[in-house]
Formats: C-alpha cells, structure tokens, sequence
C-alpha cells in the first residue's frame, strides 16, 4: 500500500476464493472472478454507502511485473463500507495466458470520491485463478477433489478461510470449520452409509429401534426431509464401527470435545465475553430454528447478537431419539455422540438446550438417537 495516501483497505478473500472453486465443481472454470475489499478515506472512516472509483490491473512474475490487463469500475459500497465488483468484463481478460506463468498480482487502486484520481495501491498475489482458469484449457474437469489434491496450498488457504468443503461417500458436501488446531465440521453428518459402502440400516420401528445391537441411523420423526437442514441421527453401535465419517475424519472423541470447549471458554467465546466457566452454547449455536428463551445468553435468546455463533460452529437443535424410540426436543434441543465410553452400556455425549448457555457433558444409553459431528484427524 502506498506509504503516501493513508487509504486503508481490507481485502476480503472468501467470495473471491468460494467463486472459484464453487465454478471448478459444479460449472465450467470461470473467465471473471469476484474481488472484494472495505473502502476508508483519508481520515480512516469507512467510505459507506458511497460511489467508488476502482481501477484494477492484473500483473504477471511481480508485484510490479508486467501490465497483462487492466480495467476501471464505479461501484457502491455498502453501509460496512464494502464494495463488491466482477473482475474480467474488460477487453483483454480472456486472452491472459494463465500457464505462462507461476506468479499473478492483483493491484487495486481507489478513489473513494467515485473519481479517477486513484491513490492507495494494494497489490494482492492471486493464489487460486491461474489455476482455475488453465483447468478450462487443460482439460481437468474431475472437479473439487482432483483439484484439492493438485493443491495443498489451496486446501490450507480455504481451510483459513472458512470455505473448505469435505465430502462423504454418498456424494454429500459439508462445510468446515478451523476451531484453534481443530478442523470440524460445521454440519451434522448426512451419510446413510458408512466409509467402506457397506449401508447403514434405517430403522423406524420404535421397539426394533430400541433393541439394536447394531449400527442404524433415522430421520427425526422417520421424516426425509429433515435431513438437508438437521442431519441424520445414529446409535452408537455406528459410531463404535470407526468408519461412520468421511476418510480423513472421525467422531471426535471426549476429550476432543473438551480440547474444544476449553479453547472457545479461554479466548473468550463465552456470551459475556469472560474466560472462565462454560457459557459457549450462543458462541456455537445458529441464530435460526431455535426456541425463543428469555434466559440471559441461552442459545434461544437474541441478546448478544456479536456471540451468535460467533466461533462458526452453526449447531442446530435437531433433537434427539430415545433408546425406546420416541423422537424429542426438535427446536430446543442438538445432541452429538462422542466416540468415547463411559462403560459397557453407555457412552459420552455433548448437548446444548434452547434455554442454557452452556454446552453439557453426559452419558447416554448406546441405542439412543443422536447426530454426529467429524473432526479431521
């Protein structure tokens, strides 16, 4: 940034990123991508709601290497002081040679009067679009997987960036989340089958439910369409089999779960902000689906909006099945097996209630129905 003009600007690398790979998996590679960055003036306030002169240029081998293309926009920036633009509608774009080289910058140049008097320069390596946009040429269309393989170093920078996607055996994607040194996922499992193929039984009868003494999952209340937004519910037998999650992952174990509810109490995700004693449910929980409580910092409350899953965990109260096969506490209530036993007929679990601000530990009968969580290894 130019030492001159004391512009600050934030750039915000998620849309760019998620564009990119999201274009790879489910569409043809992109010929423009997304670029976003947070306007201040000269005086370091936010330029807000506000028409933005921006002048962008694509530079190849250096932060200062050759001039490969160039294009101007006004754009308007939003009440966070947040403009948004499309990169690649100029003349030129799609003729840049993205295999000719290993190196591209980003340069981005403002003016925040909506002018072309532009001034504080941020130069930006672009990490992922060369890549993407040979994939078109190359003729690499296997998608998401074949390319996370091809690039460790794109798989740490989405892990950062809170966009990497893992998938299961049954094709079913789910978001991630990075929690200190732990990678989570930031859905409950999906998956019917477990790692190897062999299927899960579907159990609906509620006393065949409650005298398992194998693996079987259900949906909340024998109903399909919960699945997208909740999840699937598990005995543990399905758990003890070690292979319900994806390759890679595994249900986390009791003490994983403590590993991660001690980092989020001692960095101050508690609803009050403190670093001691258990008050992390808001921190984990989403702001939807849950009961209304007027209990202060309970999962259902909206006082505290900036804890509202403010660690990314997005938990939802999907319930919960008893061991003699009753269905509760949809909206009130999420619970997560641990891979741990607490002896031979129960095993450790986490829950959270609509009215706590609390995350619990417990015990539970092994043929009960709960949902499940991955953690990488």
């Amino acid at each position: 940034m130019s030492n001159s003009i004391n512009i600050y600007r934030k750039v915000v690398f998620t849309a760019f990123i998620y564009f990119i790979i999201c274009s790879m998996i489910w569409a043809q590679a992109p010929q423009k991508f997304y670029h976003q960055e947070v306007i201040r003036n000269n005086s370091n306030q936010l330029v807000t709601n506000s028409t933005v002169g921006i002048r962008v240029s694509i530079l190849e081998g250096s932060p200062n290497g050759t001039l490969v293309y160039s294009e101007t926009q006004n754009a308007l920036s939003n009440a966070d002081g947040l403009v948004s633009i499309e990169i690649g509608n100029g003349t030129g774009f799609n003729t840049i040679n993205w295999a000719n080289s290993s190196f591209y910058y980003l340069k981005t140049e403002t003016d925040p009067s909506g002018g072309t008097n532009y001034s504080g320069t941020e130069t930006t390596q672009i990490l992922s679009v060369p890549y993407a946009l040979y994939a078109n040429t190359a003729a690499v269309t296997s998608g998401y997987d074949e390319l996370i393989a091809r690039n460790l170093a794109l798989k740490d920078l989405l892990i950062e960036a809170g966009i990497f996607l893992v998938k299961d055996i049954e094709g079913n994607k789910y978001k991630t989340v990075k929690i200190g040194e732990q990678l989570w996922m930031a859905e409950n499992l999906k998956t019917t089958k477990l790692n190897d193929g062999t299927a899960i039984p579907l159990v609906t009868d509620d006393t065949q439910w409650g005298n398992l003494t194998i693996p079987g999952y259900c949906w909340y209340d024998n109903n399909s369409t919960f699945k997208d937004i909740y999840g699937t519910l598990y005995n543990w037998q399905t758990v003890n089999t070690g292979k319900l999650c994806p390759a890679g992952w595994h249900v986390p174990t009791d003490t994983e779960w403590t590993t991660l509810e001690e980092y989020l109490i001692s960095n101050g995700y508690n609803y009050d902000g403190s670093t001691t004693g258990n008050k992390i449910a808001k921190s984990l929980g989403t702001d939807t689906y849950w009961n209304n409580s007027t209990i202060a910092g309970a999962v259902g409350n909206t006082d505290y909006p900036d804890k509202r899953n403010a660690s990314g965990f997005s938990a939802l109260p999907s319930g919960k099945r008893l061991g003699a096969g009753r269905f509760l506490s949809m909206a009130e209530l999420c619970a997560w097996w641990c891979a741990t036993e607490h002896n031979e007929t129960t095993a450790w679990f986490r829950y959270m209630n609509y009215y706590q601000s609390y995350v619990t530990r417990n015990y539970n009968f092994k043929n009960a129905g709960f949902s499940i969580r991955c953690v990488m290894d």
